[in-house]
């Protein structure tokens, strides 16, 4: 040490209730000076040790130097390289996690780089999105767009279990002869493709059926909403509700319609 005119070895002591995240970001900030690093592995580094910094500071989002939080700056700061060092570092280290392929014939950074150049930062950070979200299971995503069955009424309602829902909310068609009732004054944004008929004389059989189905997969005590025209079928509606199990009385709801929907009826 004297003969290279070193009479001090600069030296650092931490806590000994450091803890997990901070002593592993300790030893890689030591790791960080092998000179044995293939180009990657120098990366990988820095980008680990700064996503650890950020795990422990959080990140920086003010630029003011005493603003709380962890910047790339701050990585920069640790291990002795600027900003855009490190900044280049971190996304190379992430294209590559996302596309290993289109860097197996780099042999060094600068190589990596034009690599790089070549790539959209925006599929990158979609790519990456994409993968640790195909890693996760059981999401409430997923198990959101489980739970919608998209086909008819009747047929999906047969793979739901009995005694399962506790609200049931249904809109069956009305059966008041949409194609004249439709109003004549400015356009709807519904589409008379897209409406279902019932005829007239087959209605009180829908409902019936209708109702049966929704009482067998419903649980006890739970709540059946029904919108439906009161004129002329208030006195179906309650019959067949009550046919089917369902306690219910005269006084309902009403919803005033005033200009929404495809006519004034019901109202």
């Amino acid at each position: 040490l004297l003969k290279n005119k070193t009479v001090q070895v600069p030296v650092r002591i931490f806590p000994a209730d450091i803890s997990a995240i901070e002593t592993r970001s300790i030893e890689l900030a030591e790791n960080f000076y092998r000179k044995d690093f293939e180009w990657f592995e120098h990366d990988n580094l820095i980008r680990e040790i700064h996503e650890l910094q950020q795990e422990i500071h959080g990140e920086k989002i003010s630029t003011l130097s005493d603003a709380p939080g962890w910047s790339m700056k701050d990585t920069g700061d640790m291990v002795g390289k600027d900003k855009s060092t490190v900044s280049y570092s971190i996304k190379r280290a992430r294209a590559r996690e996302v596309f290993p392929e289109l860097f197996d014939k780099c042999k060094t950074q600068k190589d990596a780089s034009k690599v790089l150049q070549k790539l959209d930062e925006e599929i990158i950070k979609e790519a990456l999105v994409k993968k640790i979200e195909s890693k996760k299971i059981d999401t409430d995503k997923q198990q959101l767009m489980n739970s919608f069955v998209l086909k008819d009424f009747f047929e999906g309602i047969e793979e739901c279990p009995d005694g399962y829902f506790h609200l049931v909310e249904i809109d069956p068609p009305y059966a008041i002869n949409l194609v004249i009732q439709k109003k004549k004054d400015g356009e709807s944004k519904y589409s008379l493709d897209d409406y279902s008929e019932i005829d007239k004389s087959e209605y009180q059989v829908f409902l019936a059926k209708l109702f049966q189905s929704c009482y067998q997969k419903m649980a006890e005590h739970s709540w059946l909403i029904c919108w439906f025209a009161p004129e002329p079928w208030f006195e179906i509606v309650y019959q067949e509700l009550n046919n089917a199990g369902f306690e219910t009385r005269r006084m309902c709801g009403i919803w005033t319609k005033g200009g929404a929907g495809q006519n004034i009826n019901p109202s």
